[in-house]
């Protein structure tokens, strides 16, 4: 009797354990089968879907030749666009420089009067596109002196005030305290306050900055590449708060999700943990978005406090897929006063054939995914630029404009 409960005992586990085999396949099958389609997913190729054909202007007219960096700004009516570029042929640090501009209506027509013979904005338009125009109203704001670099910089947007961050520009060493200051542009130039910020607080040596009502008073606040961000009173420059971009990432949490992605590099590798490469701000709503730099995640969180993170997307995707190479995000930007997130990414590396650069665009109530380009000349580098109502978007692909209906649907 016990030999035959055994023997039953022994099949019974021999089937179980067959079972929980076939279940660990087809889970291990499901994920992979899941983890392939996601990739396909990211990496297709797609075409902007216009609702109707846009307007089109080929900028090699204008420019002469192929731009290496561009931008674009709808003014405040969305009855204009501009456009900021950089040639192949410009020495200097392309984030400063005041580049080349022209306008157009939404139908293509050049507006002549809009800019002088070396492209730059004339007066009565450089209010219309306080985005791209700081380059040229700020320049010397901005610029490196021999002792200190500008790393961030932000304005109000009038334009009467400016905020810079500076560190000692014979030190490359991350963690050297640096300085924030604020100063008045009208009537004359004048320095209100400079203060030395606390060390921990500085991580990373570049980041934004931005002026903004934070719980109802008018702040500075100073959103540094890495993980970490303050707020700095505009009164004085006293600090009212520091905040990092969500929980920071445990040693084991990094080690744990590379080893997940079958990722390669020491436990403390950087790129295993979230750090923020490009930030963004939405004033209207006080909401900072933060893009990795080192894979496609990106995470929105409230500036007050608590700072809570309202959004995370493409934490499961494997930063190192396809093979070869590495995902990034490239830009960022809040649109239609913030309707909008405009998402940029890359995908490249030494060994991979393929170069991806696609675009993204988050409906911000919702945080659904509603548009979606990744095409051969459409590229993350040149982001779209959404106009105020929502109604109308801009992108340049290779060296066309194209302007038409923004049609925004779940992808």
């Amino acid at each position: 009797m016990r030999l035959r409960i055994a023997k039953r005992y022994e099949g019974a586990t021999l089937i179980l354990r067959a079972w929980s085999m076939c279940l660990l396949l087809m889970l291990l099958g499901s994920a992979t089968i899941g983890a392939a389609s996601r990739l396909q997913e990211i990496t297709r190729r797609q075409e902007v879907s216009w609702p109707k054909p846009p307007v089109r202007v080929d900028l090699k007219t204008y420019l002469g030749e192929a731009p290496v960096s561009t931008s674009l700004e709808f003014s405040a009516d969305g009855r204009l666009v501009c456009v900021w570029w950089l040639s192949n042929r410009t020495v200097g640090d392309y984030k400063k420089l005041p580049g080349r501009t022209a306008v157009f209506d939404v139908n293509g027509k050049l507006v002549e009067e809009a800019t002088d013979a070396s492209g730059q904005l004339q007066r009565e338009f450089i209010h219309m596109f306080p985005d791209l125009s700081w380059r040229r109203r700020f320049a010397e704001f901005v610029q490196d002196t021999n002792d200190w670099r500008v790393s961030a910089w932000g304005f109000a947007p009038d334009g009467s005030l400016g905020a810079r961050f500076l560190k000692p520009a014979h030190n490359d060493n991350y963690y050297t305290p640096g300085k924030a200051q604020l100063w008045r542009f009208a009537p004359t130039n004048s320095s209100l306050w400079s203060v030395e910020l606390p060390k921990q607080v500085d991580s990373w040596s570049g980041g934004r900055i931005w002026l903004c009502d934070i719980d109802g008073k008018a702040s500075v606040m100073l959103a540094f590449f890495g993980i970490r961000a303050c707020v700095l009173s505009e009164t004085d420059g006293a600090l009212v708060d520091a905040f990092t971009y969500g929980k920071p990432d445990t040693e084991a949490e990094a080690e744990a999700r590379a080893r997940g992605f079958g990722l390669i590099g020491e436990a403390d590798d950087v790129s295993h943990f979230f750090t923020a490469g490009e930030v963004a701000v939405d004033t209207s709503r006080n909401l900072i978005a933060c893009g990795d730099a080192f894979s496609r995640r990106v995470r929105v969180l409230a500036i007050g406090r608590p700072h809570k993170v309202v959004f995370e997307a493409n934490a499961e995707d494997n930063p190192e897929r396809p093979r070869g190479g590495n995902w990034s995000v490239t830009s960022l930007q809040f649109g239609a006063d913030g309707q909008y997130l405009v998402v940029g990414y890359r995908f490249g590396g030494r060994f991979t054939e393929k170069t991806y650069y696609p675009i993204e665009v988050y409906e911000t109530r919702s945080w659904r995914l509603v548009w979606r380009v990744n095409g051969e000349d459409a590229r993350s580098y040149r982001p779209p630029s959404i106009s105020p109502d929502g109604k109308a978007i801009a992108l340049v692909r290779a060296t066309m404009l194209e302007i038409g209906a923004f049609a925004p649907k779940p992808q």
